[in-house]
């Protein structure tokens, strides 16, 4: 099988420019502001891992539950959730603990 090479347009790599110079911008306000940036260094899915954990588990305990009408009540939803999961919700991860019990111990 032969692989063609296509080479990329102006306007893509015009956008690519683009990108990478706000993304500087944001790091350079995440700095200045002193703001640690959570990465591995290498850009793997471990430096994701908790976050796509809890959208796991918002979407499955939640969302796809209790289907919202509209966008209040699943606003209004999502936010009693979200203080149920880090208020009262026991973490298998944290030997069945309450994140706000770590957090406050932290604290």
């Amino acid at each position: 099988m032969k692989v063609s090479r296509r080479k990329f347009s102006s306007a893509f790599k015009a956008q690519v420019a683009v990108d990478a110079i706000k993304e500087a911008k944001w790091v350079n306000y995440l700095q200045k502001e002193k703001i640690g940036i959570s990465m591995d260094g290498k850009g793997r899915a471990l430096d994701n891992v908790f976050i796509e954990r809890f959208w796991r588990t918002l979407k499955q305990d939640y969302v796809y539950m209790h289907p919202a009408t509209d966008g209040t009540e699943l606003f209004k939803g999502l936010r009693t959730f979200i203080h149920y999961y880090n208020n009262k919700k026991t973490h298998q991860g944290i030997e069945r603990k309450r994140p706000i019990d770590l957090y406050q111990q932290a604290a």
